[in-house]
């Protein structure tokens, strides 16, 4: 199953605001599957830094007009405290 990341221009300037977002989508998507196939659900205390991350990546992304991916808002509900 392909995630629905956001596409970026190859010509963007890696300092560019889309690039970021696209950058910061992948990234969450990563981690979010890395932590779900890695961690039981009982090891959500030892995550609170990781969920942490997860949950400004996505609020990031939403505020800047984009969805993040379901693997990332599984995660975060998975392991929140």
């Amino acid at each position: 199953m392909k995630p629905n990341l956001p596409e970026f221009s190859k010509d963007a300037p890696l300092n560019s605001p889309e690039h970021m977002l696209a950058t910061i989508s992948v990234l969450a998507y990563h981690l979010a599957i890395e932590l779900d196939m890695n961690y039981e659900d009982e090891d959500s205390p030892r995550l609170t830094e990781e969920v942490a991350a997860l949950e400004m990546a996505a609020a990031t992304l939403f505020i800047s007009g984009l969805l993040p991916s379901k693997v990332v808002h599984h995660s975060i509900e998975r392991f929140m405290d």
